[in-house]
């Protein structure tokens, strides 16, 4: 489970003020380099469905959140077909909980910076990365969001 470790407060009223934010910000953030969009994902088991890994960061909404423990994702269908990771707000906002799901059905928020949805007043982000199931292999590949290429 993802836990919160920067909730923003307000909107810096000096630009001194904004620097010393991205600071702290980039200080929690540092090991980004190493990941996809923050999250860092194990697939090397192509028979398992991929693991999140303990430091994976996931920026949503505007809050970041860190990945205290390693997430073995579970998938509850066993057809054939595609398989994204979606992440879902719990604990009042406090906690992500990570999923696989067999749709993808959101859209690139720029605002934002991600895939998101909305469904009855729950908020879910979907991570880049595309899977395709073909009976006892996950096939996995990054998008591309700017141009919704699989590269």
């Amino acid at each position: 489970m993802f836990e919160i470790i920067y909730e923003p407060s307000c909107i810096p009223l000096t630009i001194e003020e904004g620097y010393k934010k991205q600071n702290e910000l980039l200080n929690k953030t540092r090991f980004l380099y190493t990941a996809f969009e923050g999250i860092k994902l194990n697939h090397f088991l192509d028979i398992y469905p991929p693991t999140l890994m303990k430091g994976s960061i996931c920026l949503f909404c505007n809050s970041i959140y860190e990945n205290k423990e390693d997430i073995e994702l579970i998938d509850n269908s066993k057809d054939e077909g595609n398989r994204y990771i979606r992440l879902k707000l719990s604990n009042n906002g406090k906690n992500l909980i990570a999923e696989l799901v067999t749709n993808l059905d959101c859209f690139y928020n720029e605002e934002l910076g991600g895939f998101y949805k909305e469904v009855n007043g729950e908020i879910y982000k979907y991570i880049a990365y595309y899977m395709y199931y073909d009976g006892n292999r996950y096939n996995g590949y990054y998008l591309d969001n700017y141009n919704n290429e699989v590269y």
